[in-house]
């Protein structure tokens, strides 16, 4: 895990310090906003409740779907494009993220009239941008998870990765109170916050998209401006194109067999990252559809949730440095289990609640400890390559997750029953990060990189 100095020592670009680690983990500080009230809650309920009542669930299974087919066909090519150039990781960077903000603040335009339906127009528009702003959004951590090797070591890698997250929960969570006190207008307690914005055809819910876009700029602009890209383009990346990069991509796929714990953490990553991609998705219309939470609670909900992930994300960070990366996921998939099966046997809005701090709380770790053990096995020459197909694993079958969600769905017309292939989803990929031997497979990669 050294091979970030070794990259600074072979280059000009000094070694990172506590500036860009900073800029670094207050990335996810940013745009963690969009997942937050873009995929999960505000925007997904208001879909479901107002541009599209009694299929919104299923539209937006749809949308998810199609983003995570996208994704998967994308990630590994652009990473071994990034690969390819230097400075290829921080053009993408940046690039994605301009590209899900431009997207987002269009999604503040689509609307139902009042006493009417939506339009076509308005329904499959909104849709098709929030498939863009998705897309661009996943494909941002293929670029940003390829940083983190250059910025820790094998005694550190852990916390910064779990430091990051636990910021991303902060930023998500401090944005959606500003969402909610602001712009949406709750009650609590006894005070009354009045949107600051005209209520007319939603348009407090739609302006959202605004602050999330503003948020997501405000706070990317570190990254964009202090991280530096230490990669060094592959020796074998001549002709170079996205044709190359996706015959290399190929290439290395057929090679992963010799990379065998690497290969077992994507097969895990697969399966269970699909669920969880599903979970966070379709969280707010199950809250909405099955449970009969009104939009306070479950904003409320997601709150709590945002708060266990975070505290989550950052414990097990420290832990993972003590015990392994290994250890770190296998805690989180007996939490994320755990969370599934209460909320699916017992469907009350007080026992949602409870498996939402569960979930929460297994959430963080779970993916702050799968980037920093991806992280452990990739060779410095690829890591955007690694980091890409890495996004493969966790978007492949991600529309199959959604994709038995809306069928089942549809064919049994509850949701409890829809959601419980995300549990043995979480079950087989727990049976695969069982045999991932962490040494050997640190071991495998500091050979790669010789």
């Amino acid at each position: 895990m050294n091979d970030a100095r070794a990259d600074a020592v072979a280059g000009t670009i000094p070694p990172p310090g506590a500036r860009e680690r900073l800029a670094w983990c207050l990335f996810d500080f940013a745009n963690s906003a969009f997942a937050t009230l873009v995929v999960t809650f505000v925007y997904a309920a208001f879909f479901s409740k107002a541009l599209a009542p009694g299929r919104g669930d299923v539209l937006w299974s749809h949308a998810l779907t199609v983003s995570g087919i996208a994704i998967a066909l994308l990630s590994p090519v652009l990473g071994a494009r990034a690969d390819q150039r230097r400075g290829g990781k921080k053009r993408g960077l940046v690039g994605a993220s301009l590209v899900c903000i431009g997207a987002t603040i269009l999604l503040a335009i689509p609307y139902a009239p009042a006493g009417g339906p939506a339009s076509d127009l308005a329904v499959y528009g909104a849709l098709a941008l929030f498939v863009i702003a998705n897309v661009a959004f996943e494909l941002v951590y293929v670029f940003y998870n390829a940083f983190l090797p250059e910025l820790g070591d094998e005694a550190t890698i852990g916390r910064l990765s779990g430091k990051a997250w636990a910021l991303g929960y902060a930023g998500g969570l401090l944005c959606l109170a500003v969402g909610l006190l602001a712009f949406v207008g709750l009650e609590v307690g006894t005070t009354k916050f009045t949107p600051i914005v005209d209520e007319a055809n939603g348009w407090n819910l739609r302006a959202t998209n605004l602050l999330v876009a503003a948020w997501y700029l405000a706070f990317a602009m570190p990254a964009f401006l202090w991280l530096r890209d230490r990669g060094v383009p592959s020796a074998i990346s001549t002709p170079r194109g996205l044709g190359k990069a996706a015959r290399e991509v190929l290439a290395t796929l057929r090679r992963l067999r010799s990379y065998p714990d690497l290969l077992r953490l994507l097969i895990a990553h697969l399966f269970y990252n699909d669920a969880v991609l599903a979970i966070i998705g379709l969280a707010a219309v199950y809250m909405d559809m099955t449970l009969g939470m009104d939009f306070t609670e479950i904003m409320v909900t997601a709150i709590g949730l945002n708060v266990a992930a975070g505290v989550g994300s950052f414990a097990f960070g420290w832990v993972e440095d003590k015990v392994g990366a290994r250890a770190a996921i296998l805690g989180s998939l007996v939490l994320l289990v755990a969370g599934t099966l209460l909320a699916i046997a017992v469907p009350t809005a007080a026992a949602f609640r409870v498996a939402a701090v569960l979930v929460g709380l297994g959430l963080g770790p779970n993916q702050a400890s799968s980037r920093s053990l991806m992280a452990r096995f990739t060779p410095a020459a690829h890591r955007a390559e690694f980091f890409g197909i890495f996004s493969l694993s966790g978007k492949a079958t991600a529309w199959m997750g959604t994709l038995a969600f809306g069928v089942l769905r549809d064919l049994s017309g509850s949701q409890r029953v829809a959601f419980l292939p995300l549990l043995l989803m979480f079950l087989v990929g727990g049976l695969f990060v069982l045999r991932i031997d962490q040494r050997r497979g640190e071991a495998r990669a500091r050979e790669l990189a010789a």
